[in-house]
């Protein structure tokens, strides 16, 4: 075999590499695939002629890094139910970390979603009670209690913010609030299986109704009554009531679905994202890419993933935790991804730096 077929080889086995294991959730690998990964690169470094000095120190230093990483994964499985869960807490709170930073960091603050806002510190919460304590976490714990502590003060700083806003312009910001869960409505609810949805998410938009609606009245006896606000107070009424009801058939339809139903309506549903997300943004220009678009699949996989996480505690079924190992590996790498398009977008509307002066 010439060089090149070998360089050519060697190149393949660390693109599967990457495919399968960098990045990926250590918790949910397999070391069977890891073992023949390794075994085929050290079957090929031994066919390498010694005089390929470059191709050879490559491929030691991939076998190295292979080896390590299956030393890893290998204490994590090997560790117990208690080891398992705590890595798991400290993956998903990576992925918590990723939403607060899309959804909340440098945005306006009197416009965040409450509701969403306390939904992960709850989570956070218990990932750190699952993980504290537990060898080779610390670090990790460590970064997850520091999150803890920012989104609890962002929690306590958007209510100030709104507070200080004159009525008339808090009763504007009430009705973007409330389009807001309007629009997570559409975008998980609308014209979707009901054994699919998740009756959690829609408790929680419920709640911020109820909330924004004793807010608007509040507003309503501060002196704003004109026509819309009032309107909108009848409509965030309406909106309450036609949810609970949705809720309870969505209960109803899950209930009288057989398990295997409600995981492959789930599982239908991520199939779908994965393949808005590769005819619209895999292998495209990062420069063209529609930021909200990637911000919306994002949203919209981290709901699935919480519709599996929910289902498997309380119908574990095999086939809904591979399903869900998938989702939650592609929604690291689509996290990621926005946060590259974020970062590109943000560098490219950066003014330019001013000319040196010619004193």
């Amino acid at each position: 075999m010439s060089l090149e077929a070998q360089t050519a080889e060697a190149d393949a086995i660390h693109n599967r590499y990457r495919a399968q294991f960098a990045g990926r959730s250590r918790v949910t690998r397999d070391l069977a695939a890891l073992d023949k990964l390794i075994a085929e690169a050290q079957a090929l470094l031994a066919r390498i002629p010694t005089d390929a000095e470059a191709l050879r120190q490559t491929l030691g230093e991939w076998i190295a890094l292979y080896t390590a990483e299956r030393a890893n994964i290998a204490a994590i499985l090997g560790g117990g139910p208690d080891t398992l869960a705590a890595w798991t807490a400290a993956e998903w709170a990576l992925l918590s970390f990723y939403r607060y930073n899309r959804d909340f960091a440098g945005q306006n603050r009197a416009s965040r979603d409450l509701g969403l806002l306390q939904q992960t510190i709850a989570e956070q919460e218990a990932w750190v009670a699952t993980a504290r304590g537990k060898a080779g976490l610390e670090e990790q714990v460590a970064r997850m209690q520091e999150h803890l502590s920012m989104y609890k003060k962002e929690l306590g700083l958007i209510p100030e913010t709104r507070a200080a806003l004159e009525p008339a312009e808090r009763a504007k910001l009430q009705a973007t609030l409330a389009n807001h869960q309007f629009a997570l409505f559409r975008l998980h609810f609308a014209e979707k299986p009901r054994h699919s949805r998740r009756p959690a998410l829609l408790s929680r938009i419920i709640g911020q109704l109820q909330a924004l609606h004793t807010e608007m009245i509040a507003t309503r006896d501060q002196g704003v009554r004109t026509d819309s606000h009032l309107q909108n107070i009848t409509k965030v009424a309406e909106r309450i009531r036609h949810h609970a009801d949705e809720r309870a058939a969505i209960e109803r339809a899950r209930m009288a679905r057989t398990t295997r139903e409600v995981v492959g309506a789930i599982g239908d549903d991520a199939n779908q994202l994965f393949g808005a997300f590769r005819t619209e943004f895999a292998g495209q220009s990062r420069q063209t890419r529609d930021i909200q678009r990637l911000a919306e699949l994002c949203e919209r996989m981290q709901e699935v993933a919480r519709a599996m996480a929910d289902l498997q505690r309380e119908r574990p079924d095999e086939m809904n935790r591979k399903n869900l190992t998938v989702v939650l590996d592609q929604l690291r790498v689509w996290e990621r991804e926005f946060e590259a398009v974020r970062n590109l977008k943000r560098a490219e509307a950066a003014p330019a730096p001013a000319a040196p002066s010619a004193n």
